[in-house]
């Protein structure tokens, strides 16, 4: 049986939806899905001055139910080239790391979170290298990846559809002669690399397993499976030699007997009575 919210992360969580709706962050929406409370959507705008300027970039936070006293599982949908998609993303602000949590963090801090990392070139779980030139080719087609991938894009974020509708209305009206110059960020091809080899170089310092135990895989005749070797048969264990019964011996009485017949028991004397007033025994 799921045990569901606690009613602390519920109150939290509806405060930082009207904090957020009093107080927008430009660039920046965050709504939680009319089903489940603790899943919320976020857009964000592409950092200015970055690859990803021209970009707007969907993805989902899943609170936990003891909310706020530990962080959200982030998840990225839209192709960026910076943060892998469809998976869950390790951030210092994300579940990946309790312990760097703060209670007083919420989405707003979160989603600027995810920003600032984009705009970075760190290594983690979660991460990407793609070069500045691919990253800027996704950026110009989120507008409409998100629209044909993401069926309630329009619901969740009007704000972001429309600054994205007034682009592309724009650079139809312009024409392909007076669309607006493309940016030129500096090559990272080479930083790309270097930080690729520096990962090989890691991983190849690992101390290695040796020695490790080989089983010769068999192969089933029958089925063409391979299977686990037979183990050997143990041998029936040869039973001990019983131990001497131990005999207890049986103490008998000699018999004497008198007569010359010795085949015939002698009759058993009566005991000698003894007479009143008389110092003689009489034997019967």
């Amino acid at each position: 049986m799921s045990v569901g919210p606690s009613p602390m992360a519920v109150k939290r969580l509806k405060q930082d939806l009207i904090d957020m709706e009093n107080d927008p962050t430009p660039g920046q929406w965050a709504k939680p899905d009319p089903a489940n409370l603790m899943k919320w959507w976020y857009c964000i705008k592409g950092p200015k001055d970055t690859p990803y300027e021209r970009g707007y970039y969907v993805g989902h936070l899943m609170f936990p139910k003891d909310y706020p006293f530990k962080g959200p599982e982030i998840y990225m949908m839209t192709p960026n080239g910076r943060l892998a998609t469809g998976r869950k993303l390790c951030l210092s602000i994300s579940s990946y790391h309790p312990e760097t949590w703060s209670p007083m963090w919420g989405p707003r801090t979160i989603i600027n979170g995810i920003s600032s990392f984009m705009a970075e070139e760190s290594v983690g779980i979660g991460s990407m290298l793609e070069s500045n030139e691919k990253r800027q080719k996704l950026a110009d087609a989120s507008g409409e990846w998100n629209k044909k991938n993401f069926k309630d894009f329009h619901e969740y974020f009007p704000e972001a559809l429309g600054e994205i509708l007034d682009k592309e209305d724009s650079n139809k009206s312009a024409g392909p002669s007076k669309k607006p110059p493309k940016k030129s960020y500096p090559d990272n091809t080479a930083e790309v690399e270097k930080i690729k080899e520096d990962r090989k170089a890691k991983l190849a310092r690992l101390p290695l397993v040796r020695n490790l135990p080989q089983f010769p895989a068999r192969k089933n005749a029958r089925a063409g499976a391979l299977q686990p070797p037979a183990k050997a048969e143990k041998k029936p264990e040869q039973a001990a030699p019983p131990s001497p019964k131990r005999v207890r011996p049986v103490q008998t009485q000699a018999i004497i007997i008198d007569s010359d017949e010795e085949d015939k028991p002698q009759p058993l004397q009566n005991p000698p009575k003894k007479k009143k007033n008389d110092d003689v025994i009489v034997i019967d």
